[in-house]
């Protein structure tokens, strides 16, 4: 590129034409990137809350509407949702929901944890996603604590470096039934 030659009006149209670029790129590129690396069963009228996939490639998501309207939380892949709850998605599902948590702070000597649960029951079965982080160890471990009907407890680990969102956000939200222990 000669220098010498550009004009005022050549540099002019390549800084429109980038603006006019970068302009499309972030409002129609971004977004579907960020859709995609949320890795979630979020709708495009909802907001990934917290999302994590299973060794099996299976996600469980806590999704909101965009406005508030609900909380929902799914299980399955993109091509099949085996488990959506509640059913109904409307105000009151933000009460079908409970959130506990306990945070102790101090670093690796007072042995800080963050530990969150989020629980809802379906059908007799209990459902509980958990995050928890144990500063000694520096281990996170994420997963679904389903307690069944006879009172079996299944543990289904989650990928922790998978994790989308926060569950922690519920700390904040004046809708959902919340204990701290």
């Amino acid at each position: 590129m000669n220098f010498k030659k550009l004009t005022h009006k050549g540099l002019l149209y390549r800084s429109m034409r980038f603006c006019l670029f970068f302009f499309i790129y972030t409002c129609f590129c971004l977004p579907a990137i960020a859709q995609q690396s949320c890795n979630c069963l979020c709708t495009a009228n909802e907001t990934n809350v917290y999302s994590f996939q299973m060794a099996n490639k299976k996600t469980a998501s806590l999704c909101k509407e965009k406005s508030d309207k609900y909380l929902v939380y799914r299980f399955g892949t993109t091509a099949k949702t085996e488990l959506q709850y509640p059913e109904q998605l409307d105000e009151s599902s933000w009460k079908k929901f409970t959130f506990r948590y306990y945070q102790r702070t101090g670093g690796k000597e007072a042995d800080a944890k963050d530990l969150n649960w989020l629980s809802f029951s379906n059908k007799g079965t209990e459902y509980t996603v958990y995050s928890e982080f144990y500063s000694q160890s520096n281990l996170s471990k994420v997963g679904i604590m389903v307690t069944t009907l006879e009172g079996k407890d299944i543990d289904i680990k989650g990928l922790a470096q998978t994790q989308t969102g926060k569950i922690t956000s519920f700390k904040q939200s004046a809708k959902i039934d919340k204990e701290e222990y």
